[in-house]
């Protein structure tokens, strides 16, 4: 079920990419953001994107049944205590074995988007430009929940997406290009991305346990119920004969 609510969000967001690409193509201007979103003209195209991306992050402060429980397990509900308990030694290790590595991914998501930043104030890249770059991240997203993430094979290591430590990242991550145009359309996104992986952090500081698989029983294997990794794991060992082909 999981599989094909994740597929179908996936779909939704490459025809958003799709349509923006087609809009760039025939008007450049057309997704300058900066201009406002007034309704003077009516409805427009960046209108219903705005919406789109509003919603999506809107719905993370919701323990919804229709998102992976690796999106829903810093609230309360979704922890279920391991009848083994770990010991305070085995969760502090955790605890700095995930930071170190989260601490990386922000080093080398953030420092490659200064380079984008850096392009975008010397013209290089326009407006446009970093709205398709959003959106690609956007797409990107869930290309990593369902088939193959980088970051979680080179940097966080970490079982499956329901254990990411960074899980709820993703909408700071997808706005980053955002950041850098003063305008309504990109700051109100920003600005709530922000509250969410603020939120995130917080509960993963407060409340470490309901984010580790060793004392939240929710997150093992044997009680998933999102089998994300049905798609995923294929693709791991597609590539992994394909690196063994080429070397």
């Amino acid at each position: 079920m999981m599989i094909k609510i994740y597929s179908l969000r996936l779909v939704i967001r490459v025809v958003v990419f799709m349509r923006a690409i087609q809009m760039y193509i025939k008007n450049k201007s057309s997704l300058v953001i900066s201009n406002g979103l007034s309704f003077q003209n009516g409805i427009k195209p960046l209108h219903l994107l705005w919406i789109i991306l509003l919603l999506e992050m809107i719905s993370k402060f919701f323990p919804q049944n229709i998102t992976s429980i690796g999106c829903r397990k810093q609230f309360k509900s979704n922890y279920l205590s391991c009848k083994n308990k770990p010991t305070e030694l085995e969760i502090n290790t955790w605890i700095k074995e995930e930071n170190t590595a989260a601490k990386k991914v922000f080093a080398v998501w953030f420092g490659g988007n200064a380079i984008v930043a850096i392009l975008y104030f010397t013209k290089v890249l326009s407006e446009s430009e970093m709205v398709l770059l959003s959106l690609f991240y956007f797409v990107g997203d869930l290309i990593c929940v369902l088939f193959f993430c980088p970051l979680q094979s080179l940097i966080m290591k970490n079982r499956c997406c329901v254990t990411c430590r960074i899980f709820n990242w993703d909408s700071i991550m997808f706005c980053t290009p955002l950041i850098f145009i003063r305008s309504f359309f990109s700051w109100s996104l920003v600005l709530i991305a922000l509250v969410l992986v603020a939120w995130w952090e917080f509960t993963y500081w407060k409340y470490p346990q309901r984010f580790f698989e060793g004392s939240n029983e929710n997150l093992k294997c044997e009680y998933c119920h999102d089998n994300l990794c049905k798609m995923k794991e294929p693709t791991r060992v597609v590539l992994r004969e394909l690196l063994r082909g080429r070397f």
